[in-house]
């Protein structure tokens, strides 16, 4: 059968424990994810005379002996870094007076790549203050200007992020010469921890962030930067692991990504992958999200395999939550049909569910809803079924509703509403 009805149904979408891993560094742009943890950083080697050919970046200020650091409060580190950098200090000498301090962010407080293009050395570093209450943090840009550092960028944690500025990587991602710096602020609730990932690229007088969309929500997330084509472009992909809490329930990763625009001039998102799932009620919400999208056939299928696949996993009450989404998988299927002018197959669908389902039992109100449904539509239009299907779930949310939502599944789960359990579709008035 080969179904094109319009949308019936509004689309459904789910959102997905693990410690963050360590995330890959490196200390020069690559291609590629790098060592974990911080190793000091070598001298800076005399750079090449001028008229030598090198297409390698070379240090801003050549190493010479200086006075010992001396570390100021807080508060004044960005400042007193840049001053220590241009007495001619290299990257090993600067790393050594946070990590001395113990101001530097774990597992990477600095990072050296050529973050504006000129074939220079900048420096990134990131602060965090251990002796405050809320472990703010503060992140510098130092770039070379005219054979001096300058600081270029300084910003503190948000007020709503408390676990300072993490280095992910610091590389070129869009082939245009210079390293992007991608970034975030991490921040802890009680259940999850979650990162807003920015990339700092410069943009001529400064940096910017060029990362467009959210991330904050996506619990315990692992950052990956990737490059299946091999043209050095690379797409960010976060994946966001699940709540570490049993009342969140079944969970499964949602994963973002973010594709390089150049028209936008930064990377944006084309929207969320659901992973994969063992469990039933995740089959359910695929195949609502299949029939929103018009892909009948695959609706079709999945809720036929949320009633007979056996392998499937339930929740808290394995055979009532099975009993529960058959029948509303037979509801779905029996519309489907219905609106498709199948009589024959809707009829197997309302036969099959009045055999497993009768009156007495709790899941009826699944049956009582579609024949609600057939007979107003047989005597009006798809906006008549709707109606009174709509009325219907409004009246009895206890049987209807709240058997499929957070209140069985889990907070991590969607709700349904009376609305969504029948969308009249375009064009069959």
């Amino acid at each position: 059968m080969n179904y094109r009805l319009p949308l019936l149904f509004l689309p459904l979408l789910l959102v997905a424990c693990a410690p963050l891993p360590a995330p890959a560094s490196t200390h020069t742009p690559a291609p590629t994810a790098v060592p974990a943890t911080l190793t000091p950083f070598p001298p800076s080697a005399t750079p090449p005379p001028t008229n030598a050919p090198s297409t390698d970046p070379v240090a801003c200020l050549n190493p010479v002996a200086h006075a010992a650091f001396t570390a100021p409060e807080y508060a004044r580190y960005p400042q007193a870094l840049l001053d220590y950098l241009n007495l001619g200090a290299t990257p090993a000498d600067l790393s050594e007076a946070i990590a001395a301090a113990n101001f530097g962010a774990q597992p990477v407080a600095l990072v050296v790549a050529d973050f504006t293009g000129d074939r220079l050395l900048d420096i990134a570093v990131s602060l965090i203050n251990p002796e405050s209450a809320t472990l703010d943090g503060r992140l510098a840009l130092y770039t070379c200007q005219l054979g001096r550092y300058g600081l270029a960028y300084e910003r503190a944690t948000d007020d709503a992020h408390a676990l300072g500025f993490h280095l992910w990587y610091w590389q070129d991602l869009n082939a245009d010469g210079a390293a992007e710096l991608v970034a975030s602020q991490g921040q802890c609730g009680a259940s999850a921890c979650f990162d807003a990932v920015e990339i700092l690229a410069w943009q001529g007088a400064g940096f910017a962030n060029v990362l467009l969309g959210a991330s904050d929500d996506l619990p315990y997330p692992s950052l990956e930067i990737l490059d299946p084509d091999g043209d050095g472009i690379f797409a960010i992909q976060l994946t966001g692991a699940g709540f570490g809490s049993v009342g969140a329930g079944p969970q499964r990763a949602i994963i973002r990504s973010w594709d390089f625009d150049q028209v936008h001039g930064g990377w944006v998102s084309p929207g969320d992958i659901l992973g994969p799932s063992s469990y039933r009620i995740h089959v359910i919400h695929d195949a609502d999200t299949q029939l929103a999208a018009g892909n009948f056939e695959q609706a079709l299928l999945l809720y036929r395999r949320a009633i007979d696949d056996p392998t499937l996993e339930d929740w808290a009450d394995p055979e009532g939550e099975r009993l529960t989404l058959s029948a509303y998988a037979l509801y779905r299927i029996f519309v489907i049909h219905t609106l498709a002018g199948d009589d024959t197959l809707a009829q197997a669908a309302q036969d099959e569910m009045q055999q497993t389902f009768p009156v007495p039992t709790v899941q009826y109100d699944y049956v009582d809803m579609a024949l609600l449904f057939k007979n107003a539509y047989a005597s009006g239009s798809a906006q008549s079924g709707c109606n009174a299907v709509i009325g219907f779930a409004e009246a009895h949310a206890a049987t209807i509703l709240e058997p499929l939502g957070s209140l069985t599944y889990g907070y991590a789960n969607r709700d349904y509403t009376a609305a969504e359990m029948c969308v009249p579709p375009e064009g069959l008035e």
